[in-house]
């Protein structure tokens, strides 16, 4: 799958406690995380030119709570978001 222009494909995170049961989110969290899986070209200048993603491929990133569209790609249970750039917040360093 291919994003189209400033789109991210995003796989959700979700968080594991030491017994390999889900953890269940408190009802206040405001943002999400996940990585980078597939990235579009970029947004389109007004000038005509494609200007480059600020994000890459495999980075972890956070976005708004109810951001993006959700997706099943390949037949998996994986969460998948189609997000644009604009609405990451922030890109998590190692």
């Amino acid at each position: 799958m291919s994003p189209l222009g400033n789109r991210l494909l995003v796989k959700i995170y979700v968080k594991e406690n030491i017994k390999g049961s889900l953890l269940l989110l408190k009802s206040d969290e405001k943002v999400k995380t996940g990585y980078v899986k597939a990235s579009g070209p970029g947004r389109l200048s007004k000038e005509g030119y494609v200007m480059p993603m600020e994000v890459a491929i495999n980075d972890k990133v956070i976005f708004p709570m109810y951001a993006g569209t959700p997706v099943t790609v390949d037949d998996t249970n994986d969460e998948y978001l189609i997000i644009s750039e604009d609405e990451i917040l922030a890109v998590l360093e190692d």
